[in-house]
């Protein structure tokens, strides 16, 4: 069986590694990182993940569901895994 490729985005390094690391012992391998959501869609064009796992919350104006919206569209076929630190309602619904 062929291991599931990700792409892994959020603006903090030690995050990235640790999903990275954990995601391994599973044998999901990591083909791609964004630590900007305007490097998202570069680099799903680049390393053509399975899957993107991202963060909905940067440090910048752009959330992850804005890159998810323009990679959707871009790229109707990605899958993305949300992921947050926050448990806002709103944000599940979204």
């Amino acid at each position: 069986m062929k291991p599931i490729r990700v792409l892994i985005s959020d603006d903090h390094p030690m995050i990235i590694e640790g999903l990275t690391s954990t995601l391994k012992r599973d044998g999901v391998q990591r083909v791609g990182q964004a630590m900007r959501t305007a490097e998202v869609v570069p680099e799903f064009e680049k390393c053509h993940p399975d899957v993107v796992v991202i963060d909905i919350r940067y440090g910048e104006e752009r959330s992850g569901f804005d890159v998810a919206r323009e990679l959707l569209t871009r790229h109707p076929e990605a899958r993305i895994v949300f992921y947050s630190q926050f448990e806002q309602d709103d944000l599940i619904k979204e």
